[in-house]
């Protein structure tokens, strides 16, 4: 290279020259650059989104190096040589795939030096397609909303270079640094093969990268990729969900949304300060005891003030809290005779009893039953339809249906086939539509006789059901 023309530059200083700007960098300043890169790609962790906004564009400049791929590695770091003149142009348009990929397209654009070498014309321009690793996907760098975001790319080009088109591929290294959510800066190197072409050469990349297309239907500033509840404006602190009484609960854990509550009662207000919700509490403007859903009980007899019929004095529950000195059922304050036992009849005093000498109630209807015989038969059932509309008139009465049976056979036999009589009876009755709750059947076997067991005619009178009103 002709030392007159040969320009040193530090990593921030260029000296142009009779219109020809070339490039040897100081890479004592440019290892230091990459060593404090090293140190940000492993200590930065952010809050920098990855796939909220999948769209990205970016501006800058791109520039090749038709020289460093004959270098050896020590040459090349020691007099790396950019080939540009003017101001080299970049712009790239990507699109988020996932959490691991992004594809770019990009055009590059760059008067060339053309001092020898392999360049002759120094109009060049590329455009690329490329497919990026991001390394900051929760799988290689665990945040993967890291500010520092780095990549691995491949992918393929076509390169003008010396007025003709050649077809290349390429592979390389950069990192995104995103100084907020959608706004940042990029550097990337790549190794690019051009196998039609003379030589292979690289490019080193720099710009500005902005990101959009992230939604946000409920408009609270958290995208929706971000907000569990994308659909209701909320706040960042619940991750997009709303707290619509602002007691510091979001809604959806809150068991009273629209009152300002407590934490400890799940968001629900307590204006008595007895630890129970004013939703579950039944005196809310009284402090009381959970065993009585937030009442209070001042004669501590288990019976909630609002409930007790004498708070001031101890009483019993099912008497709604009052005492019952006499124990007759009957409340202290409702007993006429509070000392002394009686009944409600005379407002708890004892009971007057009158003698009353009760009739012996007499059969209304006796049906007769065949020697061993259960089933009704014709004639009888004549006398059970006649009476059968008496019973369903007295709708408030209460009938005896009993079971008789003869001497004949032991007593065991006879009771069965007693309550069998009875039972038939009440079968009947309730295919006439009487009601059988009405009906009390008792089966007497061969007791209660009213004919002489000793002959067929009273034994005929004693195999019998009779029916009467209680």
């Amino acid at each position: 290279m002709d030392p007159l023309n040969k320009i040193d530059i530090t990593l921030f200083s260029v000296q142009t020259v009779n219109l020809i700007t070339k490039h040897t960098f100081n890479f004592t300043s440019m290892k230091k650059l990459l060593l404090f890169l090293a140190v940000m790609l492993t200590g930065f962790v952010a809050s920098a989104q990855t796939t909220s906004n999948p769209w990205a564009l970016g501006l800058g400049g791109n520039f090749p190096d038709f020289k460093g791929p004959n270098y050896s590695i020590g040459s090349y770091l020691t007099d790396a040589y950019w080939q540009y003149k003017g101001v080299p142009i970049r712009a790239s348009f990507g699109r988020n795939l996932n959490k691991s990929f992004n594809v770019e397209a990009s055009f590059n654009m760059v008067k060339l030096d053309n001092t020898g070498f392999v360049i002759t014309n120094d109009k060049f321009w590329d455009a690329d397609l490329a497919l990026h690793y991001k390394l900051a996907n929760g799988y290689i760098i665990s945040n993967e909303d890291a500010i520092i975001d780095p990549y691995l790319y491949v992918g393929g080009e076509l390169a003008h270079i010396n007025e003709n088109t050649y077809g290349a591929i390429m592979g390389g290294v950069g990192t995104n640094i995103w100084i907020t959510p959608k706004v940042g800066v990029y550097a990337q190197a790549a190794y690019d093969h051009v196998p039609d072409f003379t030589d292979d050469y690289f490019h080193f990349a720099f710009g500005l990268k902005f990101r959009f297309g992230a939604k946000d239907r409920d408009k609270d500033g958290i995208v929706d990729k971000k907000d569990k509840c994308p659909d209701v404006a909320g706040l960042k602190v619940f991750e997009g969900c709303p707290d619509t009484d602002k007691d510091g609960i979001e809604d959806a854990k809150d068991l009273c949304p629209n009152e300002a509550g407590k934490p400890e009662l799940q968001g629900c207000p307590d204006k008595d300060n007895d630890g129970i919700a004013d939703k579950d509490d039944r005196c809310p403007d009284v402090a009381g005891l959970a065993s009585l859903k937030g009442c209070p009980d001042k004669d501590g007899d288990g019976v909630a003030d609002i409930d007790d019929r004498c708070p001031e004095v101890k009483g019993l529950a099912n008497l709604k809290g009052c005492p019952d000195k006499d124990g007759d059922g009957i409340a202290d304050k409702d007993d006429k005779c509070p000392e002394v036992a009686g009944v409600s009849s005379n407002n708890g005093c004892p009971e007057v009893k009158e003698e009353i000498v009760a009739p012996v109630a007499k059969p209304a209807v006796i049906v007769y039953f065949d020697f061993n015989g259960t089933t009704v038969t014709k004639e009888e059932k004549a006398k059970l339809d006649n009476f059968s509309k008496t019973m369903a008139e007295q709708k408030e009465a209460t009938f005896n249906i009993d079971g008789f049976a003869d001497s004949k056979g032991n007593d065991d036999y006879n009771m069965k086939l007693s309550q069998k009589r009875a039972d038939a009876v009440v079968k009947y009755l309730k295919k006439k539509g009487i009601n059988v709750k009405a009906l009390e059947v008792k089966a007497y076997g061969e007791a209660n006789p009213v004919g002489d067991n000793e002959t067929d005619e009273g034994r005929a009178k004693n195999r019998r059901v009779e029916v009467k009103m209680k």
